[in-house]
């Protein structure tokens, strides 16, 4: 499944079928993130967190990404954010319960049809 199904800066560690949805579970591949305030490189993780996005349909089945999240510390005595979480803005925006791609497929197909509708 993993090399059928691209989630840039994810491991898929686990899928499988759940009343007739595709589950996926993934976690984060990289090892440290900056501070959104202070840019500081950080790897102290100070807990993880799980989002649940709603992304493309794979083979006419509905998927629910299963992502595990990490919440940091930051490392800098003197910035104002003591922790923070991940951002993977190419795969899915902050408070976002839907994956970029699947947001966009959605866009395109309301602008088709959009499109044909004014043509009649």
């Amino acid at each position: 499944m993993e090399e059928i199904y691209e989630l840039v800066g994810f491991t898929v560690m686990n899928t499988f079928n759940q009343n007739g949805t595709q589950i996926i579970e993934a976690q984060t591949e990289q090892t440290s993130a900056r501070c959104p305030v202070c840019q500081q490189q950080s790897s102290r993780i100070h807990s993880y967190y799980f989002r649940r996005p709603q992304d493309l349909p794979i083979c006419d089945k509905n998927v629910i990404l299963i992502l595990r999240m990490r919440r940091l510390r930051c490392i800098n005595k003197n910035c104002t954010r003591s922790t923070f979480s991940e951002e993977y803005p190419q795969v899915i925006t902050k408070f976002s319960r839907k994956t970029n791609r699947l947001k966009q497929a959605s866009l395109e197909l309301h602008l088709n049809l959009e499109g044909r509708l004014g043509k009649g």
